[in-house]
């Protein structure tokens, strides 16, 4: 069972965190557009190293993105990275399932377990970040884990100020489709979209018309049944169906 932890971008099954998109190294490009910011890197440390402490995990799965830059990293991104980890590592055992920015990630890795790109099962779950397809041999969990998308859900009043909160997209699978690519997978999965640990790296407004460049291959192929899919904010509110949250005017 999933238990999401009020308030974060996180969620805990057993003994293990799971969080995504830590994306490390992000404020140098923001710099590169005129917001300059220190480094996020001591924050978000302190963030996950809180979480470990209150839920007592014993593991912590990163479900990709660990780092910012894509191909490679500038020095100091590399030295915040093996420093952080270094520290992860003496908190928690640590899994690393390598997203489409983590190029190279084994580097800074320290003693954290990194996985194929395509994926891990840890009990009922399965994880992978979202960008390529998963191995087959995960698609009998009971969840399915994935980041990527940053989803978050963007609210405009009157005079076009605009909100945008971080969201979680909760949806069931299209079991005849699902099983059409995974013919051992579990026709009752459900897929858990999380939101980006790192507040700095935008997102994705799920309840906008016309963003709908779900990426990844499996909110592409219609295996999950999106439209009714939940959404819920990072305090638990629930905002009802996406289909319906995107037929709001708001």
């Amino acid at each position: 069972m999933l238990r999401f932890i009020y308030g974060k971008p996180a969620l805990l099954f057993g003994r293990t965190l799971a969080v995504a998109d830590l994306h490390i190294g992000v404020e140098r490009e923001l710099a590169t557009k005129g917001v300059r910011l220190g480094s996020m890197a001591g924050a978000l440390l302190k963030d996950v190293g809180a979480l470990l402490e209150e839920t007592k995990a014993e593991r912590l799965a990163i479900v990709g993105d660990v780092k910012h830059t894509i191909m490679g990293a500038e020095f100091a991104e590399w030295l915040e990275l093996k420093a952080m980890m270094r520290e992860l590592c003496g908190m928690a055992k640590v899994v690393i399932v390598p997203g489409n920015h983590d190029a190279d990630i084994g580097r800074a890795s320290g003693d954290a377990e990194v996985a194929q790109s395509s994926g891990v099962k840890i009990g009922a779950v399965a994880l992978c970040h979202g960008h390529a397809w998963p191995d087959e041999n995960i698609m009998g969990a009971e969840e399915l884990l994935i980041g990527h998308i940053h989803p978050c859900v963007e609210v405009r009043d009157e005079l076009g100020g605009r909100i945008i909160e971080r969201a979680w997209l909760l949806a069931r699978a299209d079991a005849k489709t699902l099983r059409a690519r995974y013919p051992k997978a579990n026709g009752r999965m459900r897929i858990v979209v999380m939101p980006a640990f790192n507040p700095l790296v935008g997102g994705m407004p799920l309840n906008r018309p016309g963003e709908n460049r779900l990426m990844g291959p499996m909110l592409r192929g219609g295996m999950f049944k999106l439209g009714s899919g939940e959404i819920y904010l990072l305090n638990g509110v629930g905002l009802g169906k996406l289909s319906a949250l995107r037929q709001a005017k708001v």
